[in-house]
């Protein structure tokens, strides 16, 4: 089983965690931070089960 299984047709989220504020400085030297490059990237597949609704 495992990743043998073609993914492809799934919908892909990417989440992304962007600096605000004062985090974008760097707390020694004060300059603005450059994003340098993907510090983590992995794959969870998620279950969500259908819904009912009342219209």
């Amino acid at each position: 089983m495992g990743k043998k299984y073609n993914l492809e047709t799934l919908e892909i989220v990417v989440i992304e965690h962007k600096l605000e504020g004062e985090e974008l400085n760097c707390k020694e030297c004060g300059e603005e931070l450059v994003e340098i490059g993907i510090k983590s990237k992995k794959e969870i597949i998620k279950y969500v089960p259908a819904k009912l609704i009342v219209e």
